[in-house]
Parts: structure tokens; sequence; C-alpha cells
């Protein structure tokens, strides 16, 4: 699966072959294979002097272009990346310029160039990257003048000293546009969107051609850029930026002055822009003219471009470093002085920088390294405030191309650069963000033993409540592209009428969920559907937008083809799920009384009852001959939900009485024994809005079966975080204490459940309601309120849990990959793998779980494990700095292994999600990683210790409680009494000991005085009466004495 088979693995299928026909069927079946597997990534040789005959390197060799066609071949996504090396400045650096590189002998040359070549970093084939599925092309470094000159011009006399080493002269701007006339014949075309980019001094190439590219430089005389118009063109520069420090030493060259002398030998005139001519004209008058070449000084550069670009600089460049006479790693005396000088000033430049550009990104972490961007391990490691460089650069290539495209749907992006700034003032320490890696358990431990060694005591006792398998089911919902909500527009391509099931993204998803996983298709315009029984049979158009309804389209509504009921069926069998189906359940009924004239419903319906209050019976007739249809042809429902979101004050489109709601229902479930034999009878659920006790009450003893009835499953919709548009919902998804308030509803709905003898299930849940808050219920802080709302609940007695959404929305947990114009690909959010977890690793019983501190910010729960193959526990830590033990109190789950799954980000509101440190992502050919190979095993004795702001699953093999299965042949899980280790536990123990201790103390002393006090009294009796009795001596009581 990972590579191709070898010749020798071939020759040994053969050899095993017992004919010649077999060994000729294995060869051709190990040719298929190999065809398949072999996919070549390499960069193929393109020599740039077939575009510009002109286009040489120093030496006068053709310049070189390695080039790589994306997999996508369709897609009109290209990178340049102009490769970085420095430059010179006079006669003595030139002719000694070398670079160390195994692939050349010379940065002058091309000469030694090999006919492909293989590149990591921004080039590494992975998904997980920004520029996934880009056309990449490399143009090699061999012109030593950072792509800024031309000495090819008759106006211009070469220095005389440098043509016998350099017959090509200084030919980088031409390399550039020879690069880019490749790439047109390689298949740019508009539109598309091209990234120009390099390091070191490629960077500062590209920074300076921008403009020019793209169309703004006035220099082009052209509307169009270079490549023409509907070309989109950003930046994307690494570690250019250089700023005017004098060295430590005057021996050595300041940067600046390298760029005043080699204006003098490299005729760059040409390559400064026109804003940058006038500033300087503006600046210094009538000296400006020996001034110009301040122009092509990066720091002067970046304040003038007005294409967008990323611009990535560490604020210990070690080039620069190197420039002003600082050695590397080095930390005391003149060194620190000047190092602690150039982070400041290159932080200070950074953020003074770019104001007239506010499509602009800076990436600056306090790291002494320079040219990152080709080395995996950089991009993954380096990181500003939890913010990876990946990240980061997502966010802006997503800002950029929305803007650029026209979309409205840029509500959350400033109006001003993107930065992610090392000020060395945060939560983290300076230049932390230089490097992280993955956290092994060393690790882990070692930094909780610095950091305090804190310990949480947790035990477990007993099966708690019965869940579904793995507890998750996942939604799709009716909303057209059209639906909007503070200014975004998320569901666009997501409806359930229009999205892709052909899509191998989301087929494959839902399949690895699987199996059984349940589907719900639904949502708030489920009560305004008409579904097509015959085809023709309906003809509404598609939802209508109005403000005149509630929910914001007309009543009227549109239709369900019957084909799409089909398809969805397909979808299901491909994918292994099973359908809850929503059904209209204000058919027939209609408002009280029509709204006045342009009345807003939309925004202001609470002041007017008008746009809720509907009356009527409900109109069955389309449902009934949908089900028959639907029972004749086969298509199997797991459970049917009667009406979206009906109940009474609770309700949204329509406020239904408990009696209005309930007499429907009947209807239904009457339908649906007709239609179905006792065997193979879906469920029904209701009421499906948001709990209202006293609605609840009054619908359940008012639907109380018989036992040819479907199943009634009380169903809820749970929404803990408000509205999507408030920016508390990031504070509320954090707040534990806040999140734990769900145990009080829950087990209010779980009452009203048990008295009714019927269970519970969350239809829909999605956090934050109105689409959810993008940056937030699409990232990784997103997954703490849902584990925790899953864990609360499960352990409540809910049955299933159903994720609003699984795309579609900024709640879903898959998304379209909109950065790419004309792209399929999807990508999955962090909750996603949250719910793939919890289907392989969650069984069908939850466990009682006692805690001997729950104000640490640790919450546990227990499940059985599938298949009764042990036990799972997950652990959330809600906890910013602190590394937390969870020591288990239950002694034979310390015996065996444990296999420990580690949830983390870089940043908690990244979308990207890293398990035990490898990152989660889609592969090329659209599938999952196994997940649960990916765990790691360790001892069930060593400490179980859980990072800040992490989510861990733990499967303790089989050891199982006799409860999970009646007849388990497993070993027998003793659990110690936990009932005193709940929050309050270990005080009441302390207390009770100390005060028992006291007790004991004092009635010793009592007692011990006492007899003190008794003998004393003898004592001082015989001195008064020296005829008495000694003390310790038999004294004759007197006959006559009562001694009763």
């Amino acid at each position: 699966h990972t590579r191709p088979p070898t010749q020798g693995c071939i020759q040994r299928l053969i050899s095993r072959s017992s004919s010649g026909w077999v060994s000729a069927m294995w060869l051709w079946a190990a040719s298929l294979v190999i065809a398949s597997a072999a996919v070549d990534t390499s960069f193929r040789r393109i020599n740039l002097t077939d575009f510009d005959p002109l286009a040489i390197c120093n030496d006068g060799s053709p310049s070189v272009l390695y080039f790589r066609s994306s997999h996508e071949s369709d897609k009109q996504n290209w990178l340049l990346y102009l490769e970085g090396g420095g430059m010179c400045y006079d006669k003595a650096s030139c002719l000694t310029r070398q670079l160390r590189s195994p692939r050349r002998t010379s940065s002058r040359s091309h000469k030694h160039y090999p006919e492909s070549l293989n590149l990591s970093g921004i080039f590494s084939e992975s998904q997980v990257l920004p520029l996934y599925g880009y056309h990449a092309g490399f143009v090699a470094y061999c012109t030593s003048d950072a792509y800024l000159s031309d000495t090819h011009s008759s106006s211009f006399q070469f220095p005389e000293e440098l043509r016998e080493k350099f017959p090509g002269g200084f030919r980088g701007a031409r390399v550039v546009r020879a690069a880019l006339d490749a790439l047109r014949s390689l298949g740019l075309r508009s539109p598309a969107h091209l990234v120009l980019g390099g390091c070191s001094a490629g960077a500062r190439g590209a920074l300076a051609h921008l403009d020019f590219v793209s169309g703004v430089e006035s220099n082009n005389h052209s509307d169009a850029g270079y490549l023409g118009k509907g070309v989109r063109v950003s930046g994307f520069l690494d570690s250019p930026l250089w700023v005017d420090i004098q060295p430590s030493s005057k021996s050595l060259v300041s940067l600046r002055e390298k760029i005043w002398k080699f204006s003098k030998i490299g005729n760059i005139d040409k390559m400064y822009g026109s804003r940058c001519r006038e500033e300087i004209a503006r600046r210094y008058g009538k000296d400006s003219l020996g001034e110009m070449y301040r122009c092509a000084f990066p720091e002067e550069m970046v304040k003038h471009v007005k294409t967008p670009f990323f611009l990535i600089q560490n604020q210990l460049d070690s080039y620069q470093l190197r420039s002003l006479g600082v050695r590397k790693h080095t930390a005391t005396g003149i060194n620190k002085t000047e190092k602690d000088r150039l982070r400041v000033l290159l932080r200070t430049k950074i953020t003074t920088s770019g104001r007239t550009s506010p499509s602009a990104g800076f990436f600056s972490p306090a790291c002494e390294r320079h040219c990152v961007s080709l080395k995996n391990s950089n991009l993954n490691a380096i990181s500003v405030e939890n913010t990876t460089l990946p990240e980061a650069y997502e966010q802006f290539l997503e800002k950029v191309l929305r803007e650029r495209s026209g979309k409205n749907d840029v509500t959350g992006f400033p109006s001003e650069p993107l930065r992610w700034i090392d000020t060395c003032q945060g939560s983290l320490p300076c230049g932390l963000g230089c490097g992280r890696g993955k956290r092994t358990f060393s690790d882990r431990k070692r930094l909780w033993e610095a950091n305090g060694r804190r310990v949480v005591k947790v035990g477990i006792e007993g099966v708690l409540s019965e869940i579904e398998n793995g507890f998750v089911c996942v939604n799709l919902d009716w909303w057209p592209d059209s639906k909007c909500d503070y200014g975004t527009c998320p569901w666009t391509d997501s409806s359930l009428l229009t999205l892709d099931l052909e899509n191998k993204y989301i087929v494959n998803a839902v399949k690895a969920l699987g199996p059984g996983v349940r589907l719900r298709l639904g949502g708030s315009l489920s009560d305004f559907i008409t579904y097509e029984i015959d085809k023709g049979d309906c003809n509404l158009p598609a939802f209508i937008q109005t403000n005149t309804t509630r929910l914001g389209y007309a009543h009227a509504g549109t239709c369900l083809p019957w084909s799409r009921w089909e398809a969805f069926h397909e979808f299901c069998r491909k994918a292994n799920c099973e359908l809850i189906f929503q059904l209209n359940a204000l058919r027939g009924r209609v408002l009280k009384e029509e709204c006045p004239a342009k009345t807003d419903c939309r925004h202001n319906f609470r002041k007017n009852p008008c746009c809720w209050q509907w009356e009527g019976s409900w109109d069955s007739s389309n449902v009934q001959a949908f089900l028959r249809k639907s029972k004749e042809k086969g298509l199997h429902v797991f459970a049917w939900q009667f009406g979206n979101e009906l109940n009474g004050k609770k309700g949204l489109g329509a406020h239904l009485t408990p009696e209005e709601y309930a007499d429907g229902l009947h209807k239904a479930m009457e339908m649906m024994s007709e239609v179905w034999n006792a065997s193979g009878k879906p469920k029904i659920m209701g009421p499906n809005g948001h709990f209202d006790p006293s609605f609840d009450a009054r619908f359940l003893s008012l639907s109380e079966t018989d036992g040819n009835s479907p199943e009634l499953l009380l169903t809820h919709h749970m929404y803990t975080l408000g509205g999507g548009f408030s920016p508390k919902v990031e504070k509320y998804m954090l707040d534990v204490n806040k999140l734990d308030r769900l145990h009080r509803k829950a087990a209010a709905a779980i009452n009203l459940a048990k008295a009714a003898n019927v269970r519970a299930w969350v239809g829909e849940a999605g956090g934050a309601y109105n689409s959810g808050r993008p940056g937030a219920t699409n990232a990784f802080m997103s997954s703490f309120w849902y584990n925790h709302n899953m864990g609360v609940l499960s352990a409540s007695g809910y049955s299933g849990f159903c994720r609003q959404s699984l795309i579609g929305g900024h709640y879903n947990l898959l998304s379209f990959d909109r950065t790419k114009p004309n792209e399929t690909s999807v990508r999955a959010n962090p909750d996603y793998f949250s719910a793939l977890l919890w289907r392989k690793l969650v069984g069908n019983h939850t466990l009682r779980v006692y805690m001997n501190n729950k104000k640490t910010g640790i919450r546990v729960y227990a499940f059985c494990a599938p298949e009764l193959r042990g036990i799972t526990l997950l652990v959330l830590n809600f906890n910013s700095e602190r590394y937390t033990e969870v020591r288990l109190r239950n002694s034979d789950l310390r015996k065996g292994e444990r296999v420990e799954y580690h949830l983390t980000s870089r940043s908690l509101k990244s979308r990207k999600v890293f398990l035990n440190g490898e990152p989660l992502f889609f592969y090329k050919n659209a599938t999952l990683p196994n997940i649960t190979s990916m765990g790691i095993t360790l001892k069930g004795g060593s400490p179980l210790i859980v990072e800040p702001h992490s989510i861990v699953f733990v499967q303790y093999k089989d050891v199982l409680l006799d409860t999970c299965t009646p007849k388990s042949p497993h070993q027998k899980l003793t659990f110690k009494s936990m009932q005193f280790f709940d929050s309050w536990g270990t005080p009441i123990i302390a207390v009770g000991i100390l005060s028992a201790a006291l007790l004991i103390v004092t009635l010793f002393f009592f007692s011990f005085r006492s007899k003190k006090n008794s003998i004393m009294s003898a004592h001082r009796s015989l001195l008064n009466n020296p005829t008495a009795p000694k003390v310790g001596t038999t004294r004759t009581r007197p006959a006559n004495r009562d001694v009763s």
C-alpha cells in the first residue's frame, strides 16, 4: 500500500507458481500493482533558455526550472519558488562565491545539475500543507543577484573585471520572466492562482517582482499582469527582510552597503518600483538619485508592495546575525546585546510594515533560523503562540483568495495585515515555538515532574447506562447555498438536495465511522418539504428567500425528488450507514392569521405572534404515500423524526401545543404500524426540539403506546454554547464549570424518559446555533465541548448523539477546501477525529466514575469497549498549563497493558489535529489513516499523564466488568468502593480521622486526670487521718450499711 513491490518480490511470486499461465497471471497482476503504486513525485528539469536565450547563469550555461505537475491536473493552482543562496556585491565576493550543495559544484553554473530533483518542506506531497495539489516550479539559483538584475542592456556597461569569470553577467530578472513563460507553456491559464515565492535571496527577488507579475506596478503598462487577466498572484516570502544595522566589526560590510555596491555592477534600476522612487525622491530631495538603491533594500521594498504576500522572518535570522559578526548559539556579552537589538528591531519593522498593504501576512517567531520553508521539520515545528507556520499561511490564503474572488464571506478577517509575532510577552516563553515535536511518554513525565506533580485520583464502579454502540450519529441539513448567518454563507454545495453523494472523501469519511453509523437527514426546513411519489407530481421551485417567515424561506418549501431519496440509500449502501429521516409535521396546518405586509418575521418574530401561531390538523397523505413506497422499494430507515422544533415556546418555525403535536405523532405511528410488520418496524422520534420539561411531560403522557406501536424515542436538540454570533462561544466551550451545568438538564430529561419508559436521544447538537462560529466550532477548541457533552449525556442515560453537521455550516465535521478554486476535495476538521475515536473505542455501556478533585480541569468518562474487548477511558484536560497524572484506584487496570490516543493541536483555533504527535488528514486517494493502529501501548501501571488542553482516549484490553456482559469469559475486574472519592470525599475522610484522633486523646486525657485526682484525694485523706486504711487496702463495711 505504501510502496511498489520490488523486482525480487515479483520473481518470488512467479517462482511459487506451478504453471506458465499462472506465472503470466502473477506477472500481469504485479505489473498492475506497480503501475498504480509507483507515482513519480520528483521534479523534472526544464532549460529556461528554450523560452529566453538570454536567461542564463553567470558562466553562460542555461538556467534551469525544475517542475512537478499536480496529480490534480485540471486545477489552476501554481507555485513558482525561487531558490536562495546569498548574492555577491563586488569583485572579491563574486569571484569567491560558492555554495555547499550536493547538487552542484558551483553557484554560478547549472552544468552539473541533475535531470530530476526531489524536494521537501513546502513541496511535500502532504494534504496537511496549504499548497498541497499545486503545480510546482523550482528555479535553481545561479545568477548571484537575488533575481534583481539584467545586465544585457546597451545602456549598461558590465564591469570589465568580472567578464572573464562571469561571461553571462547577471540575468536573474530574465530568469524569473523565462520561468513564468515556462509555466504558461505548461498549462497555466486564466483563471488561476499563482504563488510567487522563495527563500533568502529568492524571497527578495520574488518581493521585487510581485507587483510586476500581478499588474499592480505601472511599469507593466497594462491593466493585466504579466500572465494576463484572471491570474491572481500572491507572495510567499521566506526570510527576505534585512534590517539596517551596523556590524560589530568595522571589517564587516553592512547589508545596506552590499546593496549599494551591487547597484553599481548589477543594473537593477528597472526593478525599483514607482511608489518607492516617489518616496525616496520626497525623502532625499536633490540627493535622491544617489539614494535610489534603497528601493532594492528589503526593509524599504516591503513598504511599497501592493500585491498580497505572506512574509516569514525569524527575529534572530541566522544570516543577519552572521553579517553582524554574531556567532550562532551565543548568549553573553556583545553577542547577547546584538541579538536582543536585532530581535526588537525586526519585531518593530514587521509590526509597522505593510500598513499600505492590508492583504499581507507576517509570521515572525523569536527563532535563530533562516530559510525554514524547505525542511519538513521546520514547517511542522515552528510556531507563534501555538500557531504553526502552515496554519498561519492557510489562514492568510483563505483571506486573500476570498477577497480576490469577491466573495462576501470574509467576516472574521481583519482589514489590516494578519500578524503572528512572538512578542515574548504571551503565555509561552520567548522562542518556545522554535521546535516542539512529538510529546513522548518520557517527555510528558518529565514535564509533569517539573510542573508540580499534580495528581487526580479516579475510580470506576459498575455500569451506569446503556447507549448505542459508539454513541455518535451525524446530520445533513436542507439549508441551501443562500443560507447566511452574520455575514458568512457556509452552506454552499452542502444541502441535502445538492451535496455530491459520489464524492469519495464524504463516502470514505462516513464509511470510516461505520459500520451502521446513523445519518440523520433533516433540519429547520424539514416541515416545508413535499415528497415526490411519482415522477413529475411535485413541481415546486427551489427554496425562495423571504423575510416574511421565521426561517427566512417561503412556507411553500420545495420537493424531495424520489431519485434523490434513492440516492441517499445508495450512499448508505456504499458507506455502511443507516438513515434517520425527519418528516414534514406542518403539512395541512396554517397560520392563525396573516401578518401585515412587510412584517419582518425573520428578525422580529417575537413581537409578531402571526409569524409562529399555527392551527389545524396534520395532513398525512403525502407522508403516508412516501412511507408506503419506501417500504415497497425495500428502503430501510432506522427511525423517522416527526417535525423539527415545533414544541411550544421552544419551537422555531411554529409553536404547537403538546396536544396538537401528539395528535399528529399518533397518526404517524398508526401509519407506520400499518406499513411495517412488527419485525422490521422503524422507530419514531419526537418532539425533536429543545428540552422543555412541561411540554415533554405533557407530550409523553399523551403518547402511551401499545406493543404493536413503533418504539418512541424522546429526542432533544442542544446548543449549549448559545448563538454563533457571540464571542463568548470560544470562552464557553473551554469553561468546564459552565459545561458541567448540562448534568442538571440531562438528569431532568432522563427522569422524564424513565418515567415514561422510553429512551432519550440528542437529535441535533452543534455547540452554537445559527451555523456555528467560524474559527471556533470547526477548530480544535470545539473538541472540548463536543467530547464533554457526549461524556455527560452518555453517562446520564442518553442513547445517541447526532452531531450537526457532517458537512455544511461552521460546526461541520467535514468542510470543502475553499482555498483552491474549483476544488472538490474535502478536509476533516478536528471534531471528526473525536467522533471517529468514539466509534472505534466506545462500546454500548457507560461506567460510573468517581474523582477526588474536580477543580483541576480534568474530566474522566468510562465505557465498555466495543465487542467487549476492554474498557475505554476518555480524559479531557481543560487546563491550559498543568500536566496532570490521572491515577486509577482500580488495581486490576494497572496489571495489563493499555493503549493511549492523545489528541492535541498547535493552537486551540487550529483546524489541524495531531494524534500522538502525527497529523490527521485525508490522504491523496481520499482515504483516512487507520486511527486505531496509531495508539501507543504502555504498561497499565505506568503513570497516565495528560498534557494541557488535550483529549486522551485510553483503552485497557481484556479487562471487563461482569455487567458489561453477563457471561464474560474474561477476567473479572475488581472495583474498590469509591463512594467517598467524589469531589468532597478526601476532605471528609481527613476531617473524620482527625476528629476521631482528637476525641481519643481527649478521652484519654480526662480519664487520666480523673484517676490522678482520685489518688491525690486518697493521699490527702491518709495524711489527715492516720488511722484510716492505706490506699490499696480493703476497708470493712458496717453490717447495717445499705450497699445496694
